[in-house]
């Protein structure tokens, strides 16, 4: 019983779990949302704000991996 309080408290204390997956989608969705918009993009502002999207997609998968490598 104290073994599993332990993990159960080590687990949230680190951060991992079912809920950081949902993050790892996020920011997929983000990369590949803002390449889409910005390689389909009518105006010079539609491809920057895509560009951006991506950028931020990218900074936030590397901010998880950091996160979830030891």
């Amino acid at each position: 019983m104290a073994s599993e309080e332990s993990s159960a408290a080590r687990r949230g204390a680190e951060g991992h779990g079912p809920g950081l997956f949902g993050w790892y989608i996020l920011a997929g969705l983000l990369v590949v949302g803002g390449l889409v918009l910005s390689a389909r993009a009518g105006d010079d502002y539609m491809a920057a704000s895509g560009l951006l999207f991506a950028a931020f997609g990218v900074l936030l998968g590397f901010r998880l991996l950091g996160r979830a490598l030891p």
